[in-house]
């Protein structure tokens, strides 16, 4: 089961990294965090962390 968790500039950390943490943990799940504008690094709004989106949101279109 492929998961997407889009990711913007100025996203909000725990909006991202708490539903990771849980769902991760799924059997048979994989999580993607996908750019909403595209690819590379998105910053959270206090600026202190960075993700790094790897695909596109358009790499899925119905994500799970």
């Amino acid at each position: 089961m492929d998961i997407a968790i889009p990711l913007f500039d100025q996203f909000t950390a725990l909006d991202a990294v708490g539903p990771y943490e849980v769902l991760s943990r799924l059997p048979g799940a994989t999580v993607h965090f996908l750019g909403a504008d595209g690819t590379g690094p998105k910053k959270t709004e206090t600026g202190m962390l960075t993700i790094l989106t790897e695909r596109p949101l358009e790499d899925f279109p119905t994500p799970r």
